[in-house]
């Protein structure tokens, strides 16, 4: 109701860009969909190597250490190119606040919520059940690892 095509905050601002953008939005889109298929290799990969090595249950704060950087950085691509997407302007420190809170815990859902207003809502649910799909991946994955290491418990 109160969103115009001059506020560049508006969830309905890639709705009111000229058609000649759609290019443009689709590359985005694609190239968004590109960063949540790396956080699905990521999370198979980090759960194989726990599975295989077992440094998952030696050195749980290495592994946490280690996961936080790998998915930060794909997480941080999506909200770069969900900001270009939707043409919000950057936040000051979103990079560091991923790395140094639970991003996919706090930081997410705040980011959602603040450039979707009430549609964010919706966002975050469907973000948390990505999020959980990628903890399944992982544990599959480290259970796969577990196997094929021998170290499984009959």
């Amino acid at each position: 109701a109160g969103e115009s095509p001059d506020n560049p905050d508006s969830t309905a601002a890639v709705d009111q860009l000229p058609r000649d953008c759609d290019p443009v939005i689709s590359e985005l889109r694609a190239r968004k969909r590109r960063q949540l298929l790396w956080m699905l290799v990521v999370a198979i990969v980090l759960g194989l190597l726990s599975g295989l090595t077992g440094i998952g249950e030696t050195d749980a704060r290495l592994m946490q250490f280690v996961a936080t950087l790998a998915f930060a950085c794909p997480l941080f691509q999506w909200c770069e190119l969900d900001r270009l997407e939707l043409g919000n302007q950057r936040w000051r420190g979103f990079g560091l606040l991923l790395i140094l809170f639970p991003g996919p815990i706090m930081i997410l859902p705040i980011y959602l919520l603040v450039t979707r207003g009430r549609r964010g809502i919706l966002a975050v649910v469907i973000a948390a059940a990505v999020y959980c799909g990628l903890l399944v991946a992982s544990g599959l994955a480290e259970m796969t690892g577990m196997l094929l290491s021998g170290r499984s418990n009959p």
